[in-house]
């Protein structure tokens, strides 16, 4: 006989162990609602009472949690006790206070709404990733999920190559012994050892020298050690290790690991080399992921889709001879309220000629969600992205124009819809494109394309808008 298996939605057991008992982890996805029965919740924190004087508690105790990971919680108007969970753009873990116990008894994750990969993402989006870490909610054991700290690794072991060609000196004080004494002998330690024939002629003179192995190099050769292992270790996907593996080989050979110095932090000096300066700023936010491995973070999946969506169409402007903008400011004048705003901030800008793209980036699920029984919620989400496109558009004043609202999607798409407002004898061009963004868990075998290969189709099809373009001056 069959035993009925018993719904937990949202919970996943961990396999770690934490003190006599399994740890739990309420999952959550990006941009989805999540719905989770209060029996089940009581469950993470130890059962007892699950009526709504305990869910009171659980909110108020978990509100710095929800907040932190920009979650938004509603109460099931339903006969069952639930709680709703609507997470937006952060993905990330924050730890599960007990409204029994007022401690920490499993931890909330947040992932892509998708199952995301974006390993081969990551190396294409320039500048950092902002991990915000918490200072206030501490895990009492390692984060279910880590940051992608294996990111900022392959970041500083690029930047490590640019500094080890700088042959980079400072002066160290050496201790010598010398036949003859100078102005820099140690005549204390001298007239110590001096009653020896043996070594009354030897002299502790102390040397200022110029050295490549300086206490700040050996730091600097500390963190590198921290990246190799952390780019060597389970932690890393597959791409990113199998990219970076010649490199980490290459340099466990030549980097000197002996005499390296465990800092605290790697001090930025003014007269450091700029490619030391990069190399110490990537270095201290490994040292600090690594020191907040029991706190809370977050990462704003939002912010890195548009950093991605910008890389895309920074190669599109390039093959079609076109100018990219990105993140230009339109500056707001005139008397402002508390609650106005200073600046329009369109994502992309693309101009060639007479012709012109406004684009801007959304990480939200409609290209994947088009048959979804949610329609208004999507309708409202879409027109409030629509409205803002439009009005970007209307700074701009090339003849001929387009509006673009780009994302997520597993595969190049394009739909173009024309807004025509025949009174006014005007009309917008407004195309939704869908981008690949990350691999999805279910593309494997022969289905699996890496996202250099899908970059390449959704230019090409980008190309094709803008066929028009090629005899513009």
């Amino acid at each position: 006989m069959a035993m009925k298996k018993k719904s937990t939605s949202g919970i996943y057991s961990r396999r770690i162990s934490h003190g006599s008992s399994d740890v739990h982890d309420l999952r959550l996805k990006t941009r989805k609602e999540s719905r989770v029965l209060l029996s089940n919740l009581s469950e993470l924190w130890g059962g007892g009472d699950d009526g709504r004087e305990r869910l009171a508690l659980f909110l108020l105790y978990n509100k710095s949690g929800f907040d932190f990971l920009s979650i938004e919680i509603r109460i099931s108007e339903d006969c069952v006790p639930a709680i709703i969970f609507i997470p937006a753009e952060k993905v990330g873990c924050a730890p599960l206070i007990s409204p029994i116990s007022g401690k920490v008894c499993a931890s909330i994750v947040v992932t892509g709404n998708m199952n995301e990969d974006i390993s081969e993402v990551l190396p294409l989006i320039e500048g950092n990733i902002d991990i915000t870490f918490s200072d206030k909610l501490v895990l009492p054991y390692k984060a279910s999920i880590k940051p992608p700290l294996y990111f900022e690794c392959a970041k500083y072991i690029d930047q490590y190559i640019k500094a080890r060609r700088l042959h980079w000196q400072k002066f160290i004080s050496e201790e010598r012994f010398e036949k003859d004494p100078s102005s820099s002998t140690l005549w204390a330690k001298y007239a110590a050892s001096s009653y020896d024939p043996y070594k009354a002629l030897k002299f502790p003179n102390k040397k200022n020298l110029l050295s490549e192995n300086h206490t700040e190099w050996r730091e600097l050769n500390y963190v590198l050690k921290l990246s190799l292992d952390e780019m060597s270790s389970s932690n890393t996907p597959r791409v990113s290790k199998s990219t970076y593996k010649d490199k980490v080989e290459d340099l466990r050979r030549k980097a000197d690991f002996r005499n390296i110095i465990k800092p605290t932090e790697l001090r930025n000096r003014a007269a450091d080399p700029l490619e030391i300066k990069e190399l110490k700023q990537i270095g201290n936010r490994i040292l600090s992921s690594i020191a907040s491995e029991y706190r809370a973070w977050h990462v704003d999946f939002s912010n890195l889709f548009e950093r991605y969506v910008q890389y895309v169409f920074s190669l599109l402007a390039k093959q079609i001879g076109a100018r990219v903008l990105c993140n230009n400011k339109f500056a707001i004048f005139g008397s402002r309220r508390e609650w106005g705003l200073a600046y329009l901030e369109p994502d992309i800008i693309i101009t060639k000629g007479d012709n012109a793209i406004m684009a801007d980036a959304k990480y939200k699920m409609h290209l994947y969600n088009s048959q979804s029984e949610k329609v208004n919620v999507l309708k409202e989400s879409f027109r409030h992205d629509l409205h803002q496109i439009l009005a970007y558009s209307s700074f701009e004043k090339a003849q001929n124009k387009m509006a673009m609202l780009v994302y997520p999607c597993n595969s190049y798409k394009c739909i173009h819809q024309k807004i025509s407002a025949p009174i006014l004898s005007a009309s917008n061009d407004v195309y939704l494109i869908g981008i690949p963004w990350g691999e999805c868990s279910a593309e494997v075998g022969a289905n699996y394309m890496s996202i250099q290969e899908k970059i390449i189709i959704a230019i090409n099809g980008l190309v094709e808008l803008f066929s028009s373009w090629d005899n513009t001056p």
